[in-house]
């Protein structure tokens, strides 16, 4: 059973010797020292998504750290790292099939990261929202201007209630890097208009707060056989950011972990070794029996090894065994 961030909170603050302005501390330094104990073997820091994206290019979430797999249009890909941008002979040689081959499931490309989950395809002005009721500080926009130089201009956000205001003074071409202020403490919306024509607004990032200078990872489709949309099933790893809002979800099935590295740190902090030992021992143990729930729930593998033609098959050396 997940859970929310406000829910924890209020469950939390009655059972961890904390005040209620406390608790929310108490928990993201919880959850940071879960996620810190060899994350790669969480199964509960991975998540399997099913999106849908427009255009060949598309973005992670904040916090994503890259994918493990992923479906295209219901047929497996070939993940390549950064480094195929850069083959000596071209990018392109992902867009070819050679000849008497036909394409099966296609390649995913990492193209590094971006501060938008897309870039403008025109020249565009910019507006900026904030969540909740409290005042945030303006946004730093470090882009590439109409004439092609870099320009650099602050953007204040507004509520998220009132109307959008665009800063028609920056029109800007491509966005280059964003900057939050080290006092924003809630989530910023980033909108974008094009200028000519005068087109409806169009979200094109929103930012967590614990981020200063926000990135999102890319991905590129290159020749798929058919035009967009593409679905697609992907596995991402993720590093959770701290938790914000009282909606965001706790990154883990219970809340019991959570509440062991709590009351390992009171101990800590209280000098109770014997104590912190045995809460420690506690999370961990529960980690360690969640995942094997989790790898326990995906079945056996079978692999269908007389069979010619299949993955699984023998090779031909082992015919006479």
């Amino acid at each position: 059973m997940k859970y929310t961030f406000g829910k924890a909170k209020q469950l939390l603050a009655r059972s961890c010797h904390s005040k209620a302005e406390d608790i929310g501390e108490k928990i993201n330094i919880a959850v940071r020292a879960l996620c810190d104990t060899n994350p790669f073997e969480h199964e509960f820091l991975r998540q399997v998504v099913r999106m849908t994206s427009a255009t060949p290019v598309f973005s992670l979430p904040q916090g994503a750290t890259g994918l493990v797999r992923v479906c295209v249009n219901g047929r497996p890909t070939t993940l390549h790292g950064p480094d195929f941008q850069f083959l000596s002979s071209g990018p392109g040689d992902l867009d070819m099939v050679p000849g008497g081959y036909e394409r099966f499931g296609g390649d995913v490309a990492d193209l590094g990261t971006s501060p938008v989950w897309m870039q403008p395809s025109g020249f565009g002005w910019l507006a900026a929202t904030y969540k909740g009721s409290a005042l945030q500080p303006p946004i730093t926009v470090h882009a590439t201007g109409m004439d092609g130089d870099r320009v650099t201009f602050k953007l204040m956000p507004k509520a998220e209630s009132a109307p959008l205001e665009y800063d028609k003074a920056h029109p800007v071409r491509t966005i280059d890097s964003v900057v939050l202020d080290p006092s924003t403490d809630n989530y910023i919306s980033l909108y974008m208009t094009e200028v000519l024509p005068a087109r409806s607004e169009c979200l094109v990032a929103r930012y967590h707060p614990g981020f200063h200078v926000p990135e999102f990872r890319r991905y590129r489709l290159p020749c798929l056989p058919h035009p967009g949309p593409y679905e697609i099933l992907a596995e991402i790893q993720f590093e959770p950011p701290d938790l914000i809002d009282d909606e965001d979800v706790i990154p883990f099935p219970s809340l019991e972990p959570i509440k062991s590295m709590i009351l390992y740190e009171y101990s800590n902090q209280n000098l109770e070794g014997t104590a912190a030992e045995a809460y420690l021992k506690q999370a961990q143990e529960w980690l360690a029996r969640a995942n094997q729930r989790n790898r326990l729930q995906q079945g056996p593998v079978t692999l269908n090894v007389p069979y010619e033609g299949s993955v699984g098959q023998l090779c031909d050396a082992l015919d006479n065994l």
